[in-house]
């Protein structure tokens, strides 16, 4: 009885797969196909998105911590089916869509990184306690950012730090971009400068971004938190924090990043890097903090161009710990 009832399921997904053949057929003078998107970092996560958005949708899966759309959908330009995965792993997303070329070249169109405007910035910030924090998660193979709301109400700058917060903000306010160099001891306060910045400018924050592991690119973090909420439009800041940038430097001075056979690394080596930091100009409202345990001198006596002016806007020294108050 079971073998009669798998051929009759088996000859019912045929006859269906044949009439929608015939159906595809029958569309094509029309300009209507049928596409299969797989999973792709540059424009999946912008296609779910549209789809969310302008169509209607049957189901959802939740996928680190964030609601994905998922199962069957249809609006007045396409109609289509996205596949949940079934493990952690998210390349097996597919989308298998219907709709005429122009739609698809709509959803598929990359998205465009504003130049910097080299006028003086005339946009404000509004501080807030409560920051978005973006983390990676993932392997090199396959990772995301996700992010969590972080209220910093209790978080308030030091004496040692205010000055230096001030003095960024202050000149981010006119430069609408920064590139920031900080050496310090242990335990100085070097780290939380940029979640005190995130507070003062209500800005994104992440400090987890690391270009010089194989597969993560500032363009595509960049993206991720453009797009990810409207509350963090074009014009709302972006600071990314790059911890103990002296260990990233020794490696590529001495060759001994750790690269991937698959994935390539955007930072490898003494002219990517000098790419990484001269390309910062292509990203409005963004500031980058360089922290470092070793002074800019000791980084110099590598080499001097990995820290040099003009690629580097501001530089500050914190070599006295904190004293903090004792419960």
């Amino acid at each position: 009885m079971m073998n009669v009832y798998w051929l009759l399921a088996g000859y019912g997904i045929f006859q269906f797969e044949s009439l929608l053949f015939i159906i595809l057929l029958l569309l094509k003078p029309f300009g209507v196909i049928m596409y299969k998107i797989n999973y792709d970092t540059e424009s999946y996560g912008n296609i779910l998105n549209i789809i969310d958005k302008e169509s209607n949708i049957s189901g959802s899966t939740l996928i680190r911590s964030k609601k994905t759309p998922t199962g069957f959908f249809f609006s007045k330009n396409a109609i289509g089916h996205i596949e949940s995965p079934c493990s952690y792993n998210a390349t097996e997303f597919k989308i298998t869509i219907i709709t005429t070329l122009k739609y698809y070249e709509y959803l598929t169109k990359k998205e465009d990184i504003q130049f910097l405007d080299t006028t003086p910035s005339t946009h404000t910030t509004t501080a807030s306690d409560v920051v978005k924090i973006y983390q990676r998660h993932g392997t090199y193979a396959e990772f995301c950012y996700i992010y969590l709301k972080l209220d910093l109400k209790g978080l308030s700058p030091y004496p040692e730090q205010k000055p230096i917060v001030d003095e960024i903000a202050s000149d981010f306010s006119v430069t609408n971009k920064l590139s920031v160099f900080i050496e310090g001891v242990p335990c100085s306060g070097k780290s939380s400068i940029g979640y005190l910045l995130a507070k003062q400018l209500g800005a994104a924050y992440c400090h987890s971004f690391n270009p010089s592991d194989p597969g993560d690119t500032l363009s595509y973090v960049v993206s991720r938190i453009r797009r990810d909420d409207a509350e963090y439009s074009i014009v709302s800041p972006i600071i990314i924090v790059l911890e103990e940038i002296d260990v990233i430097l020794h490696k590529i001075h001495t060759g001994t990043l750790q690269l991937n056979n698959r994935m390539p690394t955007s930072v490898k080596d003494k002219s990517s890097w000098a790419s990484f930091l001269d390309d910062m100009i292509f990203y409005p409202n963004m500031i980058v903090i360089l922290t470092s345990n070793k002074s800019k001198e000791e980084i110099d006596a590598m080499d001097s161009a990995y820290l040099r002016k003009g690629r580097i806007h501001k530089y500050f020294k914190m070599n006295t710990p904190l004293h903090l108050p004792e419960d």
